[in-house]
């Protein structure tokens, strides 16, 4: 994808680039009312290589970055951000993704929130499903059982609190994942759903299992009473 930079708000960005330029961290964070443990570089509406560059390799590299501003990314940039390999990155301003896109981020070593996404090509899903690093598609809201399939296949803790309800068909395909799933947010599944949600949480097939709401542990919780 070719980034239009002539939409750029030079003003917004200048102040938050030349900190970065600069290595100071502390000052980034007074100044973007950052916490401890993550860097809010929200204001960034672009994303120059040489700043991607400093963001994985040099004083930053071990900081959890929230680039939420960004509602587009240069290919080269983010293939520069591959490079991470500590923390995570949030790019939730992103709404859509495309299938090159898809690849790079996988390489991510790093959480990866994408939380802008709400739907994904069959491409796109199948190389998302191979990031290893923990992985957050909180916009989803209809999990088909195709993306089901793909995201069962991932190696690493799922977050999908974008949810409210799920198919039986595709909480069964769920259910062979040997990761962690987040869906905090679904209320509405049948009992075949929470039986075999119930199924996978007892197995507890990783370090970090099932959370739901507190209405669908309760129904799973009552099942067979």
């Amino acid at each position: 994808m070719n980034f239009d930079q002539s939409s750029v708000d030079v003003e917004k960005n200048a102040e938050i680039i030349k900190k970065i330029y600069d290595g100071d961290i502390e000052g980034l964070k007074y100044e973007t009312g950052s916490s401890d443990d993550s860097l809010d570089l929200n204001g960034l509406t672009y994303l120059a290589d040489d700043i991607a560059e400093l963001l994985v390799t040099g004083a930053f590299y071990n900081q959890k970055i929230d680039l939420n501003g960004l509602e587009e990314i240069s290919d080269s940039a983010l293939g520069i951000l591959t490079q991470k390999n500590e923390g995570s990155i949030e790019l939730s301003g992103l709404k859509t993704i495309s299938d090159s896109q898809a690849e790079q981020l996988s390489k991510i070593n790093a959480f990866l929130q994408l939380d802008g996404i709400t739907d994904l090509s069959p491409v796109a899903a199948d190389f998302l499903a191979q990031h290893k690093k923990g992985l957050s598609l909180n916009g989803i809201t209809n999990l088909t059982d195709a993306l089901a399939e793909s995201l069962s296949r991932m190696k690493s803790d799922l977050f999908l609190d974008g949810l409210t309800t799920i198919s039986d068909s595709a909480a069964r395909i769920l259910s062979k994942r040997e990761y962690g799933i987040c869906m905090s947010h679904l209320t509405t599944i049948s009992d075949e759903a929470a039986k075999l949600l119930n199924d996978y949480d007892l197995a507890k097939k990783g370090p970090y299992y099932l959370t739901v709401s507190g209405q669908v542990r309760a129904q799973m919780n009552n099942l067979g009473k």
